[in-house]
């Protein structure tokens, strides 16, 4: 169960780079758990994309014991489903960020896949991707609300479910 935690101090940060080559900064804090008072040093590892933290602001999380000392993990709600993509006016996560922060990494999960798509049907031009990263765009925002199949068009046919790992299909709660 997550708890409140604000931060005191910052005392320091560390850059560095992850196996598949994302950069993040180690912060280490002062922070006050809101429940008892206890003060305690922390690291908080956030991307470095990430505004850093500053004394005052209060952050839900769970502190974890690890080899390299006590680490603050925030909490992550994630906003339904598995990634946390929002329109509700308070960003992707629904926690109070730029809400143009959500449509940017929309667009770039669209174009990712518009690319891959594009590239597997062997028509990877600039007009195909466009189209198709506007297509896959439009399924991501409107995905609570409709599932859809973003390669069901005249170009791109309707995905067949191929059989999962189980042997029973696509579905494993659908006996065959």
């Amino acid at each position: 169960m997550p708890e409140e935690y604000s931060i005191l101090e910052r005392k320091g940060t560390k850059e560095w780079t992850g196996k598949e080559g994302r950069a993040f900064i180690d912060y280490a804090l002062l922070v006050k758990r809101t429940r008892d008072g206890e003060e305690l040093d922390v690291i908080l590892t956030q991307i470095t994309s990430t505004d850093a933290p500053d004394p005052g602001q209060v952050i839900d999380g769970n502190i974890t014991e690890t080899k390299y000392g006590k680490k603050l993990k925030k909490h992550w709600d994630g906003g339904g489903g598995g990634g946390g993509f929002s329109n509700n006016g308070n960003g992707p996560s629904g926690r109070g960020e730029d809400p143009e922060k959500g449509k940017r990494i929309q667009r770039m999960a669209a174009l990712k896949g518009a690319v891959a798509l594009a590239i597997a049907d062997g028509k990877p031009s600039s007009d195909e991707v466009a189209r198709l990263t506007n297509e896959l765009e439009g399924i991501l925002i409107n995905a609570a609300a409709k599932p859809a199949n973003p390669t069901e068009s005249a170009e791109h046919p309707k995905l067949v479910d191929a059989p999962s790992s189980n042997g029973k299909g696509a579905d494993p709660e659908v006996p065959f």
